[in-house]
């Protein structure tokens, strides 16, 4: 935005002072600035005047304020800017009388950006802290059902947990599309290990169930470690990419 508004303004300022030259060879070209003009021209040296108010070049040629124009347009153009600018009190440059508008458009873009940082941080916050604690839930009722080795293992507060931390997920998701780290571990709360695989094909008595549960708990807290990267990213908008880039 910020670059879009430096173009506009450098095709802006060329434009303007084309607009204040053509007002200049008006005022100069009208009739009542005939004998002022002549007066500008001879002061500077360009040419000097004879009785009727026409200007005399080269001792011998006299000529109106339109015919000097085209015959010297240097000469011309430096005794009507002179006259111009005297008569208006024109400021410096174009630059100068677009000062007060840089600084306001400026100043308001400024306040935009700042105000929208300030939106970005407080939201940010506000979903880390819904996935911190719908993380925290799953993570509970993950662990107890991993850790239940009774024949009956109730699953219902693990789907609920794991519907409220998707959820959350999915809120991030759509704010931070650039984040490969949230569609992973979407990916196993759906897909994976600690989606319908979870609760399926549990054999109390044998050693390779023990061992699947020993695995999973240490899934389970780099789960946890991973969730806490992107809570970070949240909060710490600036540090996110560094943040997540020693995520799984």
């Amino acid at each position: 935005m910020l670059c879009l508004l430096i173009f506009f303004l450098g095709l802006c300022v060329p434009a303007l002072a084309h607009a204040e030259d053509d007002a200049a060879t008006v005022f100069c070209l009208s009739p009542a600035q005939r004998a002022a003009v002549v007066d500008a021209g001879v002061s500077l040296g360009r040419a000097h005047a004879d009785p009727t108010g026409m200007f005399v070049l080269d001792g011998t040629r006299t000529l109106a304020p339109r015919e000097w124009r085209v015959a010297q347009p240097a000469a011309f153009e430096a005794s009507c800017e002179a006259l111009y600018s005297s008569t208006h009190q024109v400021a410096a440059g174009s630059f100068t009388t677009l000062l007060p508008v840089l600084t306001a458009i400026v100043g308001a873009a400024l306040a935009f950006f700042a105000t929208s940082w300030r939106d970005r941080v407080a939201r940010g916050r506000v979903q880390a802290e819904a996935l911190r604690s719908a993380h925290a839930e799953f993570h509970d009722a993950a662990g107890q059902y991993l850790r239940d080795t009774s024949s009956e293992h109730p699953d219902g507060p693990l789907g609920e947990s794991r519907r409220k931390l998707l959820a959350r997920l999915a809120e991030v998701r759509a704010g931070h599309r650039s984040w490969s780290v949230v569609p992973a571990l979407r990916a196993q709360l759906t897909t994976g290990d600690f989606g319908a695989p979870l609760t399926e094909d549990w054999d109390e008595q044998s050693d390779v169930t023990r061992t699947r549960r020993r695995t999973l708990l240490k899934d389970l807290d780099a789960q946890r470690d991973d969730v806490l990267r992107v809570t970070i990213a949240l909060e710490r908008p600036l540090r996110a990419r560094w943040t997540l880039r020693s995520a799984r």
